[in-house]
């Protein structure tokens, strides 16, 4: 009778190989383009790319960027997460909305807000932000709601009972959360990490108007000037096997973590912390994210518009409309390419 259902099985799964085919075959074009144009390269020229020193320093600056980015993400993301699932601070929910704002805007625009208000004759009279340390900045900031909405899920899913059991074995609070707490968020850690790092390596709209190099910099440099796109075929290569090597990573690290739990089925909520004292400076660190991220760019765009002829402002409407009808195809069809991928899985 089992044996019967085998084929019957895995004819209702027909239908999700299709498209799980093509979404796979397009991801694989552009690889299979950059095979293609790398092999161009002969054999002395190919060992003249692999030993440019300008390799190093891509390499090298693209590390630093990406633990740069990992670490300030940590420090915004993580108290944010605490501080909107585990504390009595008032409109929690409010502020999880108001803190993911920043996804919306992009990486390079916020670069260029950054860059056009700040400097003498700026908005802010800051020192106009340049090289690495701008890029950290911008990319921090439109990155760690990434890692906030991974740890908030992982807040909200813990289970208080090891919590309670490590304070009742005579464990302080900190204590415990350092030593049962963190252990159980390591999965939504490296989850919202790979997220992060993602981004950070594909990103070169913001790295360019920093003019910090790294690989995804010089790669569009190569391509938009057609100077060497042989050694950009290999430099997108390099990153390729980078992000690979991230992918594996993470993949090594989630399948060795052990999380354990006391209670069966759906965790108990936690009793919410009450911050006493502490309570103003809570809500500090919750709006200064919000006020860095998305007020300030937001103010500044509307302080640089003022220096726009009013007839190109009109332009506006049409650019929103247009953004609109991209982004609800594109949505839609990414779900429908993600969903037979993920069922499969």
């Amino acid at each position: 009778m089992v044996q019967s259902l085998r084929p019957h099985r895995w004819l209702s799964l027909v239908p999700f190989f299709l498209p799980a085919i093509l979404t796979g075959g397009g991801v694989a074009l552009p690889l299979v383009y950059l095979v293609l144009r790398a092999a161009e390269a002969q054999a002395r020229e190919l060992w003249t790319i692999l030993l440019r020193p300008k390799n190093l320093e891509l390499l090298i600056n693209t590390l630093e960027l990406l633990v740069g980015v990992l670490l300030t993400t940590t420090l915004i993301a993580l108290p944010l997460a605490f501080l909107t699932t585990r504390t009595n601070l008032w409109g929690k929910r409010a502020f999880t909305v108001l803190l993911t704002l920043p996804l919306a805007i992009p990486g390079y625009v916020g670069a260029y807000v950054w860059l056009a208000s700040t400097g003498t004759d700026g908005l802010l009279p800051l020192p106009r932000p340049q090289g690495y340390w701008g890029a950290l900045l911008v990319l921090s900031l439109s990155t760690y709601p990434y890692l906030f909405l991974s740890l908030r899920a992982a807040f909200l899913g813990l289970d208080p009972s090891l919590e309670e059991a490590a304070r009742t074995l005579g464990q302080k609070p900190l204590n415990a959360f350092w030593k049962v707490v963190l252990p159980q968020l390591a999965p939504a850690l490296l989850s919202g990490y790979l997220i992060v790092a993602l981004h950070v390596l594909g990103d070169f709209g913001t790295v360019s108007l920093f003019r910090y190099d790294t690989f995804s910099y010089a790669i569009y440099l190569q391509y938009y000037a057609a100077f060497d796109r042989v050694y950009a075929a290999w430099l997108a290569l390099g990153l390729t096997l980078f992000t690979g090597g991230l992918l594996l990573g993470e993949h090594f690290l989630l399948h060795r973590l052990w999380v354990a739990r006391v209670s069966k089925g759906s965790p108990p909520q936690s009793r919410p912390i009450s911050l006493g004292p502490l309570t103003p400076l809570g809500y500090v660190l919750v709006l200064l994210p919000v006020l860095i991220g998305v007020v300030f760019p937001f103010l500044a765009l509307l302080h640089l518009a003022r220096r726009f002829p009013s007839e190109k402002l009109l332009g506006v409407w049409e650019a929103f409309l247009h953004s609109a009808l991209a982004a609800g195809p594109a949505a839609f069809l990414a779900v429908g390419m993600a969903l037979p991928l993920a069922y499969l899985a």
